[in-house]
């Protein structure tokens, strides 16, 4: 149907940027995993698995440039096929 997505919370109100104060601590989760193979913060790797899908678009909030510049380091690269597959599997859509 070729609809666009926009992903207002894409970091799940900080869950996946391992943030969150009122979630359950997610560390050595898929997505921890895939971000140290990848030399990438959760944040970054978030970002980057919704933004390989096609018809995406992310709004991330941040209050901070810190991690504003962090945010802009979900793009320039790719995941690779395993990566994908495991954050698919761990985080269905």
């Amino acid at each position: 149907n070729k609809v666009t997505v926009i992903a207002y919370t894409p970091l799940a109100d900080g869950s996946l940027s391992g943030r969150s104060r009122f979630l359950p601590d997610k560390r050595g989760s898929a997505l921890e995993q895939v971000a140290a193979e990848a030399g990438k913060t959760p944040a970054q790797v978030a970002l980057n698995w919704c933004l390989s899908r096609p018809n995406v678009i992310v709004i991330p909030k941040t209050n901070s440039v810190a991690r504003t510049v962090e945010n802009c380091g979900a793009s320039g690269w790719s995941l690779t096929p395993s990566q994908v597959a495991a954050l698919d599997a761990a985080y269905p859509l």
